[in-house]
């Protein structure tokens, strides 16, 4: 389904499409990612950034560095 076609579609959970492109961006990065580098790549609020960091480390799906 095309990104496009997808944001209209009612079935469309643009939170976890929010989830998988930080999932995405740090899968993709040789090195460790600043918290505003990954808000600034995922174009979301630090709010939110910080919030989809913190749910995906409790799940085990990424390892934060505290420094």
């Amino acid at each position: 389904m095309e990104q496009n076609t997808a944001m209209r579609d009612k079935e469309h959970v643009k939170s976890l499409q929010r989830g998988l492109k930080i999932l995405e961006i740090l899968g993709r990065s040789s090195r460790w990612l600043t918290f505003t580098e990954i808000a600034d790549l995922c174009r979301v609020n630090k709010t939110a950034t910080q919030r989809f960091l913190n749910t995906l480390s409790a799940l085990e799906y990424i390892k934060r560095d505290e420094n």
